[in-house]
C-alpha cells in the first residue's frame, strides 16, 4: 500500500510543477514563414515567460541580412491581455487583445495608422497571421520550423 501512496504522491508533485497553460500556447516554438516575397526568410519565435505572459521575435533575412526585426510581447495586464510591439517604431505600440480563445486572437489599436489589426489563428500546418487596416491587409503563414 505504502508502494502506491508514494507513487501518487510523486505524481501530485509532478503535475504541480508544470506551468499553466494559456490559450496562447500553440504559438510557442519557433516558426518559418510558408508565403514569403521571393529571396526573402521570415522567422517567428515565441517562449512563454509565465502564464501572463508571452515573448515573441519576428525577421526577416534577406540572404544574411536582418531587413525587419520586431519585439512581441503578449501579455496580461490588470487582467486583460494585450500585444506590445517594439522595433518597428521608435515608441512601442500596444493593441488590445479584442477576441480570443483556444486557437485564435484578435489585437486591435484604432488608433495606429498600420496595422490597426492584427490576427493570429491556429492552422492545421502550424499558424497564420494577418495586419490590416481599412486599405490594406497582409496575410503571413507559418510552419514550425
Amino acid at each position: 500500500m505504502k508502494f502506491w501512496q508514494l507513487l501518487l504522491l510523486l505524481n501530485l508533485l509532478g503535475s504541480c510543477s508544470e506551468e499553466p497553460k494559456t490559450d496562447y500556447d500553440w504559438l510557442l516554438g519557433q516558426w518559418e514563414r510558408t508565403n514569403n516575397a521571393e529571396g526573402k526568410t521570415t522567422y517567428e519565435q515565441w517562449k512563454k515567460v509565465s502564464k501572463q505572459q508571452l515573448e515573441g521575435l519576428g525577421f526577416t533575412l534577406m540572404g544574411t541580412d536582418t531587413t525587419f526585426k520586431e519585439l512581441m510581447t503578449l501579455h496580461q495586464v490588470k487582467g486583460n491581455w494585450q500585444l506590445t510591439i517594439r522595433g518597428v517604431n521608435e515608441t512601442p505600440t500596444i493593441f488590445t487583445i479584442t477576441e480570443h480563445d483556444s486557437a485564435s486572437f484578435v489585437a486591435e489599436n484604432p488608433n495606429h495608422d498600420f496595422p490597426k489589426k492584427i490576427v493570429y489563428y491556429k492552422t492545421a500546418s502550424g499558424f497564420s497571421a494577418s495586419v490590416s487596416n481599412e486599405e490594406m491587409e497582409i496575410e503571413f503563414d507559418f510552419m514550425k520550423k
